[in-house]
């Protein structure tokens, strides 16, 4: 099947004079211009046209998004029931807890969704946030794979056990690539998100990446974390990134001698 050619726009204005109607795969880069809630709004409005999308990628990164703008950018997501392929960029922006939540409620609306990259890196995102995305996305039952990046937020491990909780409730979820560097997880984190993980019935492909010096998991952090992975009895393709953390030959040693590596096709482990 031959895929519709992709219509990339970088200004507003641009993308507003098009026939909006007939998209079908559209990405639109207006990253790093000082972009306003208002203007999230008016390109909200301008997607509540587009009702044969199928593949969507807004990259809005860097720019002075806050709640009301991302709530007002997603939801009218609801009208394009086409659309099975999302990414959306919204790293370095101003988004909290309400418009995060909001996102999730956006997201839940899109019935065919199997492919979503969100990426809000370095946002003011703490646990309610986590939760209230989460609360959506649980929703769309015909997710597939998800990449999400959350780096440089405030997760803890109250935000890391809200992730795992959320990511065991996306029933049909089979690839999953999770960004948690900088983002305050210790060990109870690690243990909860595992925890969660564990029940992903389905994941066969994991990319995880729990690095960077905010993050302080320790050995035995390690050992719950890859305990609760070890119960994914599909998963076959692992990538755990734990650089810059705590763990010392003893995490390295209850990674080596649990039952991870004996399950796995492919295994990387980085110190």
């Amino acid at each position: 099947m031959i895929s519709s050619p992709k219509q990339s726009f970088v200004n507003i204005k641009e993308f507003s004079q098009q026939d909006l109607i007939s998209l079908i795969n559209l990405e639109l880069n207006i990253n790093n211009k000082k972009l306003s809630n208002q203007e999230a709004f008016n390109i909200g409005s301008l997607l509540k046209l587009c009702i044969n999308l199928k593949d969507l990628k807004i990259n809005l990164k860097s720019n002075l998004i806050e709640d009301k703008g991302v709530s007002d950018l997603t939801i009218n997501f609801q009208f394009s029931q086409r659309l099975t392929s999302l990414v959306l960029q919204l790293s370095y922006n101003k988004i909290g807890s309400q418009g995060t939540t909001n996102l999730g409620i956006n997201l839940s609306k899109i019935i065919n969704l199997t492919n979503l990259d969100i990426n809000l890196r370095s946002n003011s995102i703490n646990e309610y946030a986590i939760k209230g995305l989460f609360s959506g996305l649980e929703q769309c039952q015909n997710l597939k794979n998800l990449i999400i990046n959350l780096s440089y937020n405030k997760i803890g491990h109250v935000g890391a056990a809200n992730l795992g909780q959320g990511l065991s409730n996306i029933k049909n979820l089979i690839s999953s690539e999770i960004d948690l560097s900088y983002c305050n997880i210790k060990q109870q984190g690690a243990q909860d998100l595992g925890f969660g993980l564990g029940k992903c019935l389905k994941l066969n492909t994991l990319q995880l990446d729990l690095s960077g010096g905010q993050n302080q998991i320790s050995d035995l952090g390690t050992s719950s974390l890859c305990i609760g992975l070890s119960n994914c009895q599909k998963l076959i393709i692992l990538n755990l990134d734990l650089r810059s953390n705590e763990i010392h030959s003893k995490g390295i040693l209850d990674i080596e001698t649990t039952q991870l590596l004996t399950m796995k096709r492919r295994y990387f482990y980085k110190k």
